[in-house]
């Protein structure tokens, strides 16, 4: 599935941090802390601010922002302040990591990049399989980055029909793929690919296909104006392949090992 999006802009952001966390120590239904609602004011700033200037430039009456969201209530509250009403979709969870982290990584994530370190540490024969073949192996009762890749094609298909910019507010590891993606980089990588946690992508389409990615860093502290610091740009060099197609093609050559932890 290839997306043809236009020239419309496409935001890729985390979920603001939670409060506090529930029963064993899960936070799968934490809401967001004071840190975290003062991040999504400022998500909410920058989307408006970009938002705006993208219709200007474009000459066309201003639409206003199509919001997707993980199901997840920090997801959905970092949201809020956008004014749009989220689209909300299981399909954006991050995954699913079975017996795998419960207790201390069961959705938030407090660093750049996922804790493999301490999976490692806590789930050795798991991550000795894991490296072997990170794409197909399933977190032991869980999913595989591939089943991820696998229930993302609804969402992107449905940002293909949108006809205005797009906010997607999600976990590291859906966005890893998502990034992965428009950054033409092999889905086998994608697990090792950093997203500041109050970070922003940008991503534009250029001619010809491809994507120009542009990560912004939000603060977390007050500031109203929707200001950010540009971390990088990277130009994707192919956009021809699409996140079903690589998933049927992996899932035609390979079989998936399961582990116990």
């Amino acid at each position: 599935m290839a997306i043809h999006i236009g020239s419309r802009p496409i935001w890729l952001a985390r979920a603001g941090p939670g409060s506090t966390k529930g029963q064993n120590g899960s936070d799968r239904n934490s809401t967001l802390s004071d840190e975290g609602q003062r991040y999504a004011k400022n998500l909410a700033a920058f989307v408006q601010q970009r938002s705006r200037r993208y219709w200007a430039s474009s000459g066309n009456p201003q639409e206003q922002t199509k919001v997707f969201t993980s199901t997840m209530p920090r997801a959905v509250e970092s949201a809020f302040p956008t004014s749009a009403l989220p689209d909300k979709r299981s399909a954006l969870n991050p995954i699913d990591k079975g017996v795998v982290g419960a207790g201390w990584w069961d959705v938030e994530c407090p660093d750049d990049v996922p804790p493999w370190s301490e999976v490692e540490k806590r789930h050795p024969d798991f991550m000795d399989q894991w490296h072997k073949n990170p794409l197909v192996c399933q977190f032991p009762g869980g999913e595989s980055y591939l089943d991820v890749i696998m229930r993302l094609e609804s969402v992107l298909i449905d940002v293909e029909m949108c006809t205005s910019p797009v906010l997607i507010v999600s976990h590291i590891t859906v966005l890893q793929l998502l990034l992965a993606y428009f950054k033409g980089v092999p889905v086998e990588e994608a697990w090792k690919m950093s997203l500041p946690k109050f970070g922003v992508v940008e991503v534009n389409p250029t001619s010809g296909g491809s994507f120009l990615c542009e990560e912004h860093l939000l603060s977390s502290q007050p500031t109203g104006d929707g200001t950010s610091t540009s971390l990088e740009k990277r130009c994707r060099d192919d956009a021809s392949e699409s996140a079903s197609i690589m998933a049927a093609d992996v899932a035609a050559e390979v079989k998936r090992p399961k582990v116990s932890a």
